[in-house]
């Protein structure tokens, strides 16, 4: 064998035994994961085949098939950790990165494991488009690859399933994939035609698995978020627009739900802290048909006062505005809810102690912060864009841009549709953008200035 073959050889070989490393390691550090209160409604979905559209059900139904072929409800976590190794190994090893962004890359990867651990579809909805869209970044024979195609379908698929509402944001990864692998030299028209037909398909897929397949209960998710618009236009206007189906409640009162909203989130009101009964009824076919036509009626009739609403909302879902110290921000998930099947505990080993004082002092600074990924995510989509217009063969640059434009959506689709300044699980896929075009700036100009 030639030196310099035996070199490159040898070079791959530690690469991947750091990435197998990686993978055991977090399975010893994290073992058995992190669940919410979300997310054990989920396995308990999983165990009894019923199943509610409170979240999507597609993540249960995973967690199904997992454990039918295992045995093992821990399943999920092996899975999650193994996607995200491999995930990681799809953006280090492209060919170009040197060792030393491998090495930046590796331990950027380790500072974000805690969203390998966490089991919820927010780390399965960053996952399935981050792994399709180094796919269709890496793929470099659109024509012959087959399964690489068919793959990259069924991860966006799975990605819109999990999160439906924000089909705007997974929409650039589409149009990239119709364009990779289907309508290239077919013009700008045939390629969104192209992906608004796999928007509908996806739409009445999972419509159809949902509610036909899966029978899934109807939990009304929307009741609470137009409520949240109805009590902020109310405080806003000094005109109630509370429904009666809902103001008549026994334990209604128009006084507490404006001392307690804000426009973040409805959670404090809809969910007592103090575990009193909620001031707002269980949902159900009549009282949600009954808030929406309250919430078309409020929005309509004040339409300026929705907007300032929804902005300050998002200013606080952004944290220009925030409501809890540094520290009482939910910016890391390992953690159990107490009230768990197993009895399962935080997480608590040596590792985690020491990495969790590392979050501590990230979360002083605006790392944690969603505005700095948006602006990172920003600063990268137009740098991307303008090397494409200035390299006109150069379609490396032109999926960079469109993987970067799907986060900026993302985070600017929590505007109208859903808003939550706590969590950073909502900032999941951000993280990821940034990954994928951090890497990409490592990547050999004359290696992507050559048309595919």
């Amino acid at each position: 064998m030639q030196p310099a073959l035996w070199h490159n050889n040898k070079n791959t070989i530690l690469k991947l035994l750091l990435i197998v490393s990686g993978f055991v390691w977090s399975l010893y550090i994290y073992y058995p994961g992190s669940y919410s209160m979300d997310t054990w409604a989920q396995y308990t979905e999983m165990m009894t085949n019923t199943y509610s559209d409170w979240h999507s059900p597609i993540l249960a139904l995973v967690w199904k098939l997992l454990y039918i072929c295992t045995g093992a409800w821990q399943s999920i976590f092996f899975f999650q950790v193994a996607w995200y190794w491999l995930f990681v190994a799809l953006i280090l090893m492209q060919k170009g990165i040197s060792n030393i962004s491998f090495i930046a890359g590796y331990l950027y990867a380790i500072l974000f494991l805690f969203i390998a651990q966490y089991i919820m579809k927010d780390s399965h909805f960053a996952l399935a488009c981050g792994t399709a869209a180094i796919i269709v970044i890496t793929d470099k024979t659109p024509t012959k690859s087959k399964l690489a195609k068919w793959i990259g379908l069924l991860l966006l698929v799975y990605a819109a399933f999990l999160r439906m509402n924000c089909i705007v944001a997974i929409l650039p990864l589409i149009i990239l994939y119709t364009y990779h692998y289907f309508t290239t030299k077919k013009g700008i028209l045939v390629n969104l035609v192209a992906a608004l037909c796999i928007c509908i398909l996806a739409f009445a897929g999972y419509y159809t698995t949902t509610y036909k397949v899966l029978k899934a209960e109807r939990a009304y998710p929307e009741y609470k978020l137009e409520l949240l618009d109805i009590a902020g236009i109310t405080k806003l206007s000094g005109k109630d627009y509370m429904p009666q189906c809902i103001s008549t409640y026994k334990y209604y009162s128009t006084a507490r739900i404006l001392q307690l909203y804000n426009p973040a989130t409805f959670d404090d009101i809809y969910w007592p802290k103090d575990h009193s009964p909620s001031m707002i009824p269980a949902p159900d076919s009549s009282l949600a048909a009954c808030v929406a036509h309250a919430w078309k009626h409020a929005v309509l009739s004040e339409p300026m006062l929705y907007i300032e609403n929804r902005g300050n909302g998002f200013l606080y879902y952004l944290r220009f505005k925030k409501r809890f110290t540094n520290g009482e921000y939910h910016n890391i998930g390992i953690w159990n809810e107490p009230e768990n099947p197993f009895h399962l505990t935080t997480t608590d080993n040596k590792f985690t102690r020491l990495i969790n004082r590392l979050y501590y002092k990230l979360a002083l600074t605006p790392f944690f912060d969603p505005w700095f990924w948006l602006l990172l995510n920003t600063v990268l989509c137009i740098y991307f864009f303008m090397r494409y217009y200035k390299l006109q063969h150069a379609h490396f640059y032109f999926k960079h841009g469109m993987v970067q434009l799907s986060g900026i959506l993302f985070m600017l689709s929590q505007f109208p549709v859903y808003q939550h300044d706590r969590d950073f699980r909502y900032n999941y896929w951000n993280v990821f953008v940034f990954f994928i075009g951090a890497a990409a700036l490592f990547v050999p100009k004359k290696q992507v200035v050559n048309p595919i």
